[in-house]
């Protein structure tokens, strides 16, 4: 498939540029709108100062990938749609190529539980370890959730996700579809309170991410 060949063009890590360097902040992905790239709404926020993304730094995922290289090329980004409730942010960049991928996006709809799905995305980015990461695994529960009166179609994946992985792309590993935007692990306290050990909360060490359905990007975009 053309877009997991391509990949490398196509999942891509945001950061913001701050006066103590770059601060990585999680995983984009680029969208068949061109310049438009969908992220999860909590790792920027509605704050799109000094909001960046950084270029490929490999040709091909199955490049060695040096951990040790600090330098880092970028380009601004405005954010020009956000919903809170589902999670999810898209934003522009400007460019005077023609910058979009292929990616079909689908819905949760047409998963069923116990179903492959693909995940790609930047484990770890909080440790300043920037590895583009294929990840598979399973469709382990589908369910509703409800924020502020809205029930949402979310999936639970049999996966532990790690900081950096929030707003990476799911694809149905037999369509290649996009089915999902990996919005982060269930925590039971929702953040609030509780212990940290070396920055991580325990309660998140648990092999139970939640992604939501990507048909909200549609609506978030009005796409037809």
């Amino acid at each position: 498939m053309a877009i997991y060949n391509d990949i490398t063009n196509v999942v891509i890590t945001v950061a913001r540029i701050t006066p103590n360097g770059t601060q990585l902040l999680g995983t984009a992905t680029l969208l068949n709108k061109s310049g438009h790239f969908v992220t999860a709404a909590h790792i920027t926020g509605m704050d799109d100062t000094n909001l960046v993304i950084l270029s490929p730094h490999i040709e091909k995922l199955s490049d060695y990938q040096d951990t040790s290289e600090k330098e880092v090329r970028y380009a601004n980004v405005k954010i020009v749609a956000l919903n809170p409730l589902h999670d999810l942010c898209i934003f522009e960049v400007k460019t005077d190529r023609e910058l979009s991928s292929t990616i079909n996006i689908s819905s949760l709809d047409e998963m069923n539980v116990g179903d492959s799905v693909t995940m790609f995305g930047f484990p770890d980015l909080n440790f300043n370890r920037r590895v583009l990461t294929q990840q598979n695994t399973n469709i382990g529960a589908k369910i509703l959730l409800e924020n502020s009166g809205e029930k949402l179609k979310h999936a639970v994946i049999n996966i532990q996700s790690r900081q950096g992985q929030s707003g990476s792309p799911v694809f149905n590993s037999m369509t290649y579809n996009l089915i999902g935007i990996l919005v982060g692990s269930y925590v039971p306290h929702n953040g609030k309170g509780g212990l940290t050990i070396g920055g991580l909360d325990p309660l998140t060490f648990h092999p139970a991410t939640h992604i939501i359905s990507a048909e909200y990007i549609k609506e978030l975009m009005n796409y037809e």
